[in-house]
């Protein structure tokens, strides 16, 4: 979705999973929100509420559909009917993946980050396409990964790490990237990949 959005020239914000909902309506008033992507029906309430209390969300797509069934709020879709009318307008326009490739640019706006808050209120900061790149040069000039190496994503999608290390990565220079299911297995995932204890 992240890739998706960034690619048409809209950006991701993304946000920690125990995020409260006074953090998020703060990120929510500052800018308006077309795409809300929700994992779960946790994340969906949250949007929903955002929603409700005044906050512009356009759609909210969710990834798993467990106990969203009888929802009927508006504007809210599956991400597997998402990515099905999708991949319909595909093939009716030939063309239109060819044209949306070339929509975006190194300046053009790639994602919203916030500062952690640990030194008073998070502040945002939008990074360019350039900016994430550069952020993944940097990373592999200093011997992060190499080329053709496999990445395991275990940090929050929020952090200017993951962005630069596993988002930038891998668009430039590696061959595969993995995810872990939760972020509890995530420590699993790293000790299993490198064989060194997390704690």
């Amino acid at each position: 979705g992240w890739l998706a959005m960034a690619m048409l020239r809209g950006y991701a914000m993304p946000t920690y999973p125990d995020a409260t909902l006074d953090e998020l309506r703060t990120f929510a008033g500052e800018v308006p929100i077309a795409v809300a992507l929700a994992e779960d029906q946790e994340q969906v309430d949250k949007a929903l509420e955002l929603r409700a209390s005044g906050s512009r969300i356009d759609h909210v797509v969710y990834d798993d559909p467990r106990g969203l069934r009888d929802y009927e709020a508006a504007s809210l879709h599956s991400w597997e009917a998402i990515v099905a009318r999708g991949r319909a307008r595909l093939a009716a326009e030939p063309g239109l993946a060819e044209r949306l490739h070339s929509l975006a640019g190194p300046r053009d706006p790639a994602v919203f980050l916030h500062s952690s808050g640990t030194t008073g209120a998070p502040k945002g900061v939008v990074l360019s396409h350039g900016n994430v790149i550069g952020a993944a040069v940097a990373s592999y000039r200093a011997g992060v990964f190499g080329d053709q190496e496999n990445i395991l994503a275990y940090l929050p999608m929020a952090w200017l790490g993951d962005t630069a290390v596993t988002v930038g990565a891998a668009l430039v220079f590696v061959a595969g990237l993995a995810q872990s299911e939760t972020l509890h297995d995530a420590a699993h995932d790293v000790r299993h990949a490198t064989g060194f204890p997390c704690h």
